[in-house]
């Protein structure tokens, strides 16, 4: 239905010394939320039967460009918790729900999208050139993290690794090769770079192995720009 709050940073801790005029403010731990609306279906596969069981384990939540078919647009996610799946029914006597996801163990992280969006593939390919320049150097040396989320299959199996390069005719494996599990469906994933100090090139692209004739999916990754604790 509608995105309602994407929020995130560092908790605020506030001090102050006998001395001082004014207050110290402490950057604690990151956080994040993602709250959204969405209308009542009952369908298999869609929105009451996903979101009414309130899952105690984690969830994965992408926010995506409006009419994201280009790779390389900015996208917002998180590594979640569910916290709720709140029913009302309108003036108008539609029913809506309103779902807020709290970040656990990551904060919220803005990164950039590798696929047209949710991306249909008929067999085993390389995705497109993503210039992750953002006014930083053309590398960075502070690690890589990416989300994938799988929304079909129609085959035996996909895997989805990333790719970097210092150019667009250079791309090779980051790191030993950083491939997400095999897919499944559906399915969600978060995976990072072995070293926190890993070297990411500025260009990025996903390449797709398997044998299937249909593999929806969505690819955005965060390239660090500071060391992540």
């Amino acid at each position: 239905g509608a995105i309602e709050t994407i929020s995130g940073g560092h908790t605020i801790q506030v001090v102050r010394g006998a001395t001082q005029e004014a207050a110290d403010r402490l950057a604690l731990r990151r956080d994040g939320e993602i709250a959204y609306s969405a209308f009542f279906n009952a369908a298999a596969g869609a929105e009451h039967l996903t979101l009414s069981a309130v899952p105690r384990t984690d969830v994965q939540i992408q926010v995506l460009p409006v009419g994201g078919a280009t790779a390389g647009l900015v996208a917002a996610c998180m590594v979640a918790k569910q916290a709720g799946y709140d029913p009302s029914e309108n003036a108008d006597g539609s029913l809506t729900a309103s779902i807020s996801g709290l970040a656990n163990a990551q904060g919220l992280e803005w990164g950039v999208l590798l696929t047209t969006g949710k991306q249909t593939l008929t067999g085993a390919a390389n995705g497109s050139n993503v210039d992750d320049l953002a006014g930083s150097p053309t590398t960075s040396a502070f690690g890589l993290a990416a989300y994938l989320q799988v929304f079909a299959l129609t085959g035996t199996s996909a895997t989805v690794t990333l790719q970097h390069g210092t150019l667009t005719s250079n791309f090779a494996a980051i790191g030993a090769g950083l491939a997400f599990a095999a897919a499944t469906v559906p399915g969600a994933e978060r995976i990072v770079t072995a070293s926190a100090t890993e070297t990411i090139n500025r260009h990025l692209r996903v390449v797709v192995s398997g044998t299937f004739s249909s593999f929806i999916f969505s690819v955005v990754a965060v390239r660090y720009r500071a060391l992540v604790s």
